[in-house]
């Protein structure tokens, strides 16, 4: 719980966060995804995120905290799955130390709850894929056999496998790729079943209803652009197959370093399962005996393989994975120990066992969490920096007027609006698009985007992160931007490398107010009406951000060079 929070506050901001909670907002004025505006995940979570967003406010501090609670609920029932489980298995055994064990794992993931707690689809997806597995066991109590007692209703059975597959639905319609833990969840629901064909009909029906509910409306009046937001984007920038699967390679060899500590409790199992395997000639049994070991397993390599498919693949993909490894390696664990005769020395090299395990888990995730550079050091709460930039735009005046930005998280912590087509951050901006496939997708090209610089916002905001972006009609975009803008700040450390965001107001014929006024007539009748700093004192050293007002007698665009002496307070 300590991480998330300190996550909440100290995780530098992701352009994810903004777009994910302007789909929230946008839902609940009557919006319709897809079709209105491009949204790349299945649809669940603005219509979950925006009931809260309703209830708390919008904002990023909003989002994360809505997230960490979801996170925070999954991490819980995982921990609970675990405990069942061994319990089921060893009903006399004493069951307690297997939670904190899982929680442990848990606590000591830096850079999966780093993942947890920010806004994106993990928390959400996690905490549905964990009810769905907390009612998949609740359908079959019994996992050291696979008898059933005869007494046992079989419609508990059904109703917690339609339970289950419905919650598994819920989370596929949050990430798509939760799709690819669907066979081996079936599989065990099956398998398990007193009757079995009756058991695949209700998970048929269950699967059918639930996607007619949750995706089949948006199929219904935007197919087209549903399927490329969620199939089409992903994929449809692949440079080479090659280079695909040099990248895959990288995802694999990092989520397998991340990861290494519950992995290698999963290793272990698997070669105790084999060598009772050998031992014993009786491979069916085995398999029962471990089948729900072997779903968890078939779950995450079917998520897995999904995660390796998008053009942005990434480690941080598998997020999703790691609660589910922390189960596994749990239980393996709890196995391992009861399997030992009772000793001092059993108990003494179980607990080893669990402290290194734990130690590994905390050292191979802090040096990911570094590498990935997600919190600054000294940290510093990246949120009140955009908040600071909001606070100047609703200062001037802008509240609920519009703000041309490829920044959605400003817009909403500001509680400005974005043109269409802007809703999706920088992913919106696709520059070699014809116009024709930029408006049927709900996305810019250089042409819209300059036509909309060129028909004017009350605002504009862009930072070095997406002047980097500009591409093919650079020089058209800036000479565009500063014929219609004037500039107004700068606000440091504030994209995703920590750069600068720069504002830029439309022209304004009103009289400004400087912090600190001035009234200097200069040649050619201009005046010098005052400046702004960005704080009341420097260091030696420090970098000075200066605004200076300056009024003209008429419009006029030719370029003035401004000096500026710097003294101190004693005039020197």
């Amino acid at each position: 719980m300590g991480q998330l929070v300190f996550y909440l506050f100290y995780r530098i901001v992701n352009l994810d966060e903004g777009w994910y909670l302007w789909a929230s907002k946008l839902v609940y004025e009557g919006r319709f995804l897809y079709r209105d505006f491009a949204y790349t995940q299945t649809p669940l979570l603005p219509f979950v995120y925006g009931i809260f967003q309703r209830l708390l406010g919008q904002g990023l501090y909003q989002g994360r905290l809505i997230t960490i609670v979801f996170s925070m609920l999954a991490l819980l029932l995982y921990a609970r799955i675990a405990q069942r489980h061994i319990q089921t298995i060893y009903p006399t055994a004493n069951g307690h130390w297997v939670p904190i064990f899982c929680l442990a794992l848990f606590a000591s993931s830096f850079y999966m709850t780093a993942f947890l707690a920010y806004t994106a689809t993990y928390g959400l997806a996690s905490f549905l894929l964990s009810l769905a597995l907390l009612c998949a066991l609740n359908s079959a109590p019994s996992t050291a056999a696979l008898h059933l007692s005869p007494s046992r209703p079989q419609r508990h059975e059904f109703v917690s496998a339609a339970l289950a597959t419905a919650f598994l639905c819920m989370a596929i319609a949050t990430r798509l790729s939760v799709l690819g833990a669907a066979p081996a969840l079936a599989f065990y629901l099956i398998m398990r079943s007193q009757n079995r064909l009756r058991m695949v009909g209700v998970i048929a029906a269950s699967a059918l209803v639930a996607t007619l509910l949750l995706i089949g409306p948006f199929l219904w009046f935007s197919a087209a652009q549903m399927i490329y937001d969620i199939f089409g984007f992903h994929t449809d920038r692949i440079l080479s197959v090659q280079r695909q699967f040099t990248k895959m390679a990288g995802v694999l060899q990092r989520t397998a370093s991340t990861y290494a500590a519950p992995l290698l409790l999963i290793l272990l199992g698997f070669l105790n399962l084999l060598r009772n395997a050998i031992r014993q000639r009786q491979w069916p049994p085995l398999v029962r005996r471990y089948l729900f070991e072997t779903t968890l397993v078939g779950m995450t390599l079917g998520m897995l393989l999904l995660h390796l498919l998008p053009r942005t693949t990434d480690d941080y993909y598998n997020t999703l994975l790691g609660p589910i490894w922390a189960v596994l390696g749990t239980v393996l664990w709890a196995r391992f120990g009861h399997n030992l005769a009772a000793s001092a020395q059993r108990t003494a090299l179980v607990i080893l066992l669990a402290v290194l395990t734990i130690l590994l888990n905390g050292v191979m995730h802090a040096r990911t969490t570094l590498r990935a550079d997600l919190v600054q050091f000294p940290p510093q709460d990246q949120i009140e920096i955009v908040k600071s930039a909001a606070q100047f735009l609703r200062a001037a005046g802008l509240e609920n007027k519009t703000l041309l930005t490829l920044n959605t998280h400003l817009a909403l912590e500001a509680h400005m609006n974005v043109p269409t087509g802007y809703e999706m951050s920088i992913f919106s901006y696709r520059p070699t698009w014809s116009n024709e496939q930029a408006e049927r997708y709900k996305a810019i090209n250089n042409e819209l985007f300059i036509r909309d610089l060129t028909t004017g916002a009350d605002a504009m905001a862009v930072t070095d992160f997406d002047l980097e972006r500009f591409y093919g009609e650079r020089q058209r975009i800036f000479e565009t931007m500063w014929q219609h803008y004037r500039f107004a700040k700068i606000v440091p450390g504030f994209d995703p490398m920590r750069r600068n965001l720069y504002i830029y107001l439309a022209p304004r014929f009103t009289a400004p107010t400087p912090q600190f006024p001035l009234a200097v007539e200069l040649a050619n009748g201009v005046t010098l009406l005052g400046y702004d700093v960005d704080k009341p004192a420097y260091l030696p050293g420090e970098t000075l951000y200066l605004g200076i007002y300056w009024q003209a007698p008429e419009s006029t665009l030719k370029p003035y060079t401004v000096f500026v002496h710097i003294v101190d307070s004693q005039g020197r």
